[in-house]
């Protein structure tokens, strides 16, 4: 067990709208909308946002985004998926899903970090089974989306944790499926938001330990990130 800490997000799949937004960088070869380079078209309704996963040529998953398929994706493999009307789910290929059609993206990251509602990293693990850490140590700021029964998706980020604590964090609070997000010092993000009048909205971290700043997604990003916006899916 390590000394990390855990901070959880519950967000209404039903009440909001989420939307994919690749970085300027990664992932490799990714399509790009002229709304994907205009903060203007998020940031005004924004009430949370997290980061996306690893690099592609990590070969941890396929990745398929508007319409195009960047990298094959491979069955049995957790995905962060939402739909072309905003809907968010956390899927795993050629199980619960098999299909592109209806999806804005599939972002595939390693197996489920949790399945059928039960832990699928252990303790003893080596170090690299669910992504390398800096360093190579058994520790690292890791995170995650799970999925309730209900459809109610919960982001995780863990400081300085190993990935069956994060696993098991979410089985404690109802997660059935739940794929891995990135990881190590920078990385990881999970904001919310509250409306600041005509300004941009003021942002929180949901753990204080988080690195990066709230206004990070105020602009694309290097990386991917998902943003939750304050509209019911169409």
């Amino acid at each position: 067990m390590s000394d990390g800490s855990i901070g959880l997000m519950w967000m209404d799949a039903q009440a909001l709208t989420f939307r994919y937004i690749p970085g300027y960088q990664y992932p490799e070869g990714s399509p790009q909308r002229s709304i994907d380079h205009e903060p203007s078209t998020w940031v005004p309704s924004m009430v949370a946002a997290f980061n996306g996963g690893f690099h592609l040529r990590d070969d941890v998953g396929g990745y398929f985004y508007e319409g195009q398929l960047v990298k094959r994706l491979r069955p049995g493999l957790a995905s962060l998926d939402i739909t072309t009307a905003g809907r968010i789910s956390v899927g795993v290929w050629d199980h619960t899903i098999n299909s592109t059609s209806g999806f804005e993206v599939i972002r595939q990251n390693l197996p489920p970090l949790v399945r059928h509602g039960r832990a699928q990293a252990y303790p003893g693990e080596s170090n690299s089974a669910w992504g390398q850490s800096n360093g190579g140590i058994s520790t690292a700021n890791r995170t995650a989306l799970g999925e309730l029964r209900d459809g109610t998706v919960v982001f995780a980020y863990g400081s300085d944790v190993q990935a069956y604590e994060l696993a098991d964090a979410l089985v404690r609070v109802g997660v059935r499926t739940a794929v891995m997000l990135d990881m190590n010092k920078s990385w990881p993000t999970g904001f919310y938001y509250v409306p600041n009048g005509s300004s941009a909205p003021h942002g929180h971290r949901i753990l204080p330990l988080i690195w990066r700043e709230p206004t990070t997604y105020f602009h694309q990003f290097k990386k991917d990130f998902i943003v939750a916006e304050s509209t019911p899916p169409r």
